[in-house]
């Protein structure tokens, strides 16, 4: 009975054999059609298949196994690893265990192991791609070596392209490398090979990349896509020549974009060869994923260079809906529409727009990403990015943004307990400069919040000496130190110098970043107000203006930036003030930038009250020339009172308007004159108690009030 079960399970494997053998050269067949959609096609082999396991179990238990072994063969050939193992184990648990069933196993492990551990390496933090890679090593590439070894004596077509499979799996990218070429050499339509040839490049790229080899890893990833492109060229209805297209100029796109070199074309490639994969297979949710996040590279680009980024991030949040729940791909796509939607609240603060909406939605995205995978540090990050940018609002609106604040502090926190990265640990920095920047404008002293925000940065650079952005935030930092001292009197040219310092080794590694510049423009202009020679103080204003030339130049939208120019030129009047010159030119460039950064941002308070400020000084000057200069005062009381409408926390934007009102006191008459002055005193008076800094300033605007009013 035994050699008549064996004899039937050969007869049986044979006959089987040959109906998959058909599917599998019909599947070859189909991809190797003109582009189209394949699943109609894919979904008639299918419906075979399951005629194939109807006649199996017609069959009895002699054809348990070679059915199984025969269904896992089509669904291989179908680009369905896991339904494939399924079989697989079926029939080698039944005990069906020729040779060719260990190499099949082998292989459908071996391409879960492939694209399990992609998905591992779009996990943010190195210690859970680690975690990750040594489960999936234990679990999927160490059994596969196994199964594989086992049918070793299976006869193959190109025998290299298994030793290929097997050399990637060991990462043993060079010999790897060898043997995929060789079997293409063998069988020069064998597309698969080609597949892990652009793989094991790709891999070469990164690892070239990780070294900071730049020219290295463009090579190598341009090699990929030639790979990848034969594939194609063999093989133009299989989604994965485009994928593996999509992948390489993804990550030729980011080694540029970071070099400062334009990376539009690698960008416009990646999302064409994506699109291209995902006509072939529509329901592909990798793909959509990998496409967007080459979309959000290309935003990050456009929104350094002051572009409008709002249709490519839309598309990110549209893209990414159509990923299914439950798919491994969910926790990326819900990853990834955060970003997108973080990133057009951005851009609707920048433009005076209320952010909230998105914030919302973007928070929401993060924290179902982390309740699927808790120790998601990217999604970790952009939570705690999403809460910053939440507290900035409320700051730039007036409120109390600590509480927020502090939430975002206590999500990059835990971000950074997952993976204390450079990335997490540079925007636990930001946050607590961001708490610092509130209490200096309350009055309070910023310096512990600020020394935190320093910790928090250098330790980014012990783990990242090039990180640039976190020698930006340095500058930062310091120039909001620098501006505490200045303020109280103190001497800040020392931190000012290293302000200067690390704004300049961060441009030296980031050339095309508008941001640094404006930060950089901003310690000069604080080096200007904090010098006691004139002569000095002349050629730190020249340096603030050459290096805010440059933020403008880069980003045109930048409105922080022409700000701070305004504050440049207004400090520039001063000076000619001082030296008895006229301030007439420099005031007018100032009005300009003033200008300028409103129509970036139309709801800019702090750039009104500065708007104020320069009409003040215009008023005062026509005064001082028996002229009363009624426009002036008018024009800046109603930019103070536009600043005061966004922003009724600005301490600043008060005592402007109070000196403007008191300007109006003098030069009025009778009850006009009383009231005035009494307004005058009440705006100084708020001014005074949002900021004690100002109490000095607004006691002397009250003083001179109440003596108007008394007259």
């Amino acid at each position: 009975r035994s050699a008549w079960r064996s004899h039937r399970q050969e007869e049986l494997g044979r006959l089987f054999g040959q109906e998959t053998a058909t599917l599998e050269e019909e599947i070859r067949l189909v991809a190797a059609k003109p582009l189209h959609d394949v699943r109609a096609e894919r979904a008639e082999i299918a419906e075979r298949l399951a005629r194939i396991e109807a006649q199996a179990a017609t069959a009895g238990s002699s054809g348990f196994g070679p059915g199984h072994y025969a269904l896992a063969r089509g669904f291989l050939a179908l680009g369905d690893p896991a339904s494939a193992r399924e079989h697989l184990l079926e029939a080698w648990d039944s005990g069906y265990r020729p040779p060719e069933v260990a190499h099949a196993l082998g292989l459908a492990l071996a391409e879960i192991y492939r694209r399990e551990l992609e998905s591992a390496q779009r996990l943010p933090s190195p210690a859970a791609r680690a975690q990750r890679r040594r489960v999936l090593e234990r679990t999927l590439r160490d059994p596969a070596l196994d199964y594989l070894a086992q049918g070793r004596t299976v006869a193959v077509q190109a025998p290299e392209q298994v030793e290929a499979l097997i050399a990637l799996l060991e990462e043993k990218h060079e010999l790897a490398l060898d043997k995929a070429r060789a079997a293409v050499a063998r069988i020069p339509w064998l597309y698969q090979a080609r597949e892990i040839e652009g793989e094991v490049l790709v891999a070469l790229g990164r690892a070239a990349w990780e070294k900071g080899e730049r020219d290295r890893a463009l090579a190598w990833f341009e090699q990929a896509r030639a790979a990848y492109a034969e594939q194609v060229r063999m093989a133009p209805s299989d989604p994965g020549g485009y994928g593996g297209l999509c992948l390489a100029w993804s990550r030729s796109m980011e080694v540029l974009a970071d070099t400062g070199a334009p990376p539009f074309d690698a960008y416009r490639y990646a999302v064409e060869t994506c699109n291209q994969a995902l006509i072939a297979d529509p329901d592909a949710s990798a793909i959509v994923v990998r496409k967007a996040r080459a979309m959000l590279q290309w935003s990050e680009v456009q929104l350094g260079r002051g572009e409008d980024a709002t249709e490519v991030l839309q598309g990110v949040v549209e893209l990414t809906r159509a990923v299914p729940r439950a798919s491994p791909d969910e926790v990326g796509a819900l990853t990834y529409r955060g970003v997108a939607l973080r990133r057009l609240a951005q851009l609707a603060s920048w433009g005076g727009r209320d952010p909230r909406p998105h914030l919302t939605e973007a928070v929401g995205c993060f924290r179902d990403a982390l309740q699927l995978y808790p120790d998601h540090e990217t999604a970790a990050n952009n939570l705690g990015l999403a809460l910053l940018e939440r507290g900035l609002f409320e700051m730039e609106c007036g409120q109390d943004p600590r509480p927020t604040l502090e939430q975002a502090v206590a999500e990059l926190e835990r971000a950074a307990a997952i993976t204390p990265g450079f990335s997490v640990l540079g925007n636990l920095g930001v946050a607590w400069w961001a708490i610092g920047r509130f209490e200096s404008g309350r009055g309070i002293d910023p310096r512990p919040a600020l020394g935190r925000a320093r910790t928090a940065l250098d330790k980014a650079l012990a783990v990242n000496p090039q990180d640039w952005s976190a020698l930006n935030n340095l500058g930062l930092v310091a120039v909001e130190e620098a501006g505490w001292l200045v303020a109280t009197g103190e001497r800040a040219e020392q931190v000012l110098a290293r302000a200067v310092a690390d704004l300049e080794r961060s441009l030296a590694l980031k050339p095309d970043s508008g941001g640094t510049y404006a930060n950089l423009g901003a310690a000069w202009k604080l080096r200007a107000a904090a010098a006691k020679d004139p002569a000095a103080a002349a050629r730190a204003l020249d340096q603030a203006h050459r290096a805010l030339a440059r933020a403008t130049a880069i980003n045109p939208q930048d409105a922080e930036a022409w700000l701070v120019d305004a504050q440049a030129w207004l400090e520039a009047a001063a000076g000619a003030e001082a030296r008895r010159g006229s301030p007439d030119e420099a005031l007018e460039a100032a009005e300009k930038a003033l200008r300028r950064a409103l129509q970036a941002n139309p709801t800019y308070a702090e750039a009104e009250a500065e708007l104020g400020e320069l009409c003040l000084r215009r008023a005062r000057l026509a005064s001082a020339q028996a002229r009363t200069g009624p426009r002036d005062l008018s024009r800046g009381i109603e930019a103070a009172d536009r600043a005061l409408a966004t922003n009724p926390g600005l301490a600043r934007a008060h005592l402007i308007r109070a000196r403007l009102l008191l300007l109006q006191a003098r030069q009025g008459r009778g009850r006009s004159r009383e009231s005035t002055a009494a307004e005058a005193e009440e705006a100084a008076r708020r001014a005074a108690a949002i900021n004690p800094l100002l109490v000095a300033a607004a006691g002397v605007v009250e003083g001179e009030a109440a003596a108007l009013r008394d007259r």
